[in-house]
């Protein structure tokens, strides 16, 4: 073997050493971007304390936006503990940031639910719990990606107390200061990569 083609074999080696030794890159986001990012929808909603909410209200902040319910048993408890570390995170940055749940489940959100719900995920006075007429809920999810939400009944618990739960998709969508749809992420995403993607949203102008 020449020495051109051991220097050119060299040369490929380091390229490929320092390719793998860097860090990802600074673009990427946490959470699927939106491209173009998305209008998102007007709504007139009524917060837990029974005060109307216009979607307009939010404008200039950013906006961390889900869908829960209360009497959930396992996904939105867990979702709800994580927009509470990332709240916790973000520090002072935090004042420019809402968080708004939309419910999934009008008819048993009632605000001493939500209030008893806030309590337990440790976000009382952390975000805007909405909930509202069932059509207009319903336009929501669809728009958001929520789908059609369920009832699912076991026979055992039906029997017990007519109780049930609900069968939903728990997205969670970052909207930029403008209103704009910009990030979505399922519920797997870290309250590490949820701040990050935040602060860099609040950068924008």
């Amino acid at each position: 073997m020449g020495m051109a083609a051991v220097l050119v074999i060299a040369i490929a080696a380091l390229v490929v050493f320092f390719v793998l030794l860097r860090p990802s890159s600074p673009t990427a986001y946490a959470g699927t971007v939106l491209d173009p990012p998305e209008d998102t929808p007007a709504f007139a909603l009524t917060d837990q304390g029974g005060k109307p909410r216009q979607w307009s209200a939010y404008r200039g902040q950013v906006v961390v936006l889900t869908f829960l319910y209360t009497s959930c048993p396992d996904t939105c408890p867990l979702l709800a503990g994580k927009l509470t570390k990332t709240y916790g995170a973000l520090g002072i940055d935090v004042r420019d940031v809402t968080f708004v749940a939309i419910t999934v489940d009008p008819e048993r959100d009632t605000p001493q639910a939500i209030q008893a719900f806030s309590e337990k995920s440790n976000m009382v006075g952390r975000w805007d719990y909405l909930t509202g007429a069932p059509d207009e809920l319903a336009a929501l999810w669809r728009h958001y990606g929520v789908g059609d939400v369920r009832r699912e009944v076991s026979r055992d618990t039906l029997k017990a107390s007519g109780d049930y739960t609900l069968a939903h998709k728990t997205p969670v969508h970052v909207i930029d200061k403008q209103g704009k749809d910009r990030i979505v992420y399922t519920d797997v995403f870290t309250p590490e990569g949820l701040t990050r993607d935040i602060r860099r949203l609040l950068k924008e102008k």
